[in-house]
């Protein structure tokens, strides 16, 4: 009876957990297709060392629209394999679309010049 319950036990603890996404939105336009994805973002003992942090300031040097990252089935398959010791996640980054410009104004608040910054 003790094997029974230990196994049920078991296996209830592995059913809640499992995949998982989240996104952070800025509100800007985005495309369809992310303009950076990573499908396995390195992360140790149960997510709290991350190895190689994702440098989205350099991915989109005009801003992030939104970042999306979710724990897949082949992601959580391999945390169950590894004990949780290495957990890996998706992560997908969009970025803002559109130009910067630079804005010249006169003393009223008209537009003087405006040329697309580089």
């Amino acid at each position: 009876m003790n094997k029974n319950l230990a196994l049920c036990v078991t296996a209830a603890a592995l059913s809640l957990t499992g995949c998982y996404k989240t996104n952070f939105t800025t509100g800007s336009a985005i495309g369809a297709a992310p303009d950076k994805e990573i499908r396995f973002h390195h992360r140790l003992i149960y997510g709290l060392v991350e190895l190689n942090p994702v440098e989205a300031d350099q991915i989109c040097p005009t801003g992030i629209a939104k970042v999306h990252t979710e724990v897949s089935f082949l992601n959580w398959l391999v945390q169950q394999v590894t004990y949780s010791l290495y957990n890996p996640s998706t992560v997908q980054i969009w970025c803002k679309s559109g130009s910067a410009y630079n804005v010249e104004l006169t003393e009223d608040g008209d537009l003087l010049s405006m040329t697309e910054a580089d």
